[in-house]
């Protein structure tokens, strides 16, 4: 910044913003933002800028919609939080379909074990599952 005015005070000079190029009243000679959003903005920018030219952008392929998309990341597995939710909901809806299958494995094998013996199964008998306690 260059000189200032000598009927200036130093506060009363205005300076653009280094984020959102607004006017602002400096508090003092070395702000170069207006508050601290701008200055956090502009640091997460310079953070993504320096990551950017570390990590060559890489093209990987979306888990569930098979979309190909650019990413700085290795890990990412899905190109938006819509594919990621929705795989989930089946991994939880597959997971419990096996749980319900060996569930009713199980009481079949104890109706078939209470035939065999020549016992009539009590309904709590039957509805004991050892993989849910329940």
């Amino acid at each position: 910044m260059g000189k200032h005015k000598w009927w200036l005070t130093k506060n009363e000079v205005r300076r653009k913003c280094g984020y959102c190029n607004e006017y602002f009243l400096p508090k003092n000679d070395v702000q170069i933002y207006c508050n601290r959003e701008c200055r956090e903005k502009a640091q997460k920018y310079r953070e993504e800028m320096k990551r950017a030219q570390k990590n060559p952008l890489i093209i990987i392929k979306c888990r569930k919609c098979n979309r190909e998309f650019k990413t700085i990341y290795i890990k990412v597995k899905y190109c938006s939080d819509i594919c990621r939710n929705e795989d989930k909901i089946l991994k939880l809806n597959k997971k419990w379909a096996e749980h319900a299958y060996k569930k009713r494995k199980y009481q079949n094998l104890r109706m078939q074990m209470f035939y065999e013996l020549g016992d009539k199964p009590s309904d709590s008998a039957l509805k004991k599952c050892n993989a849910c306690r329940g």
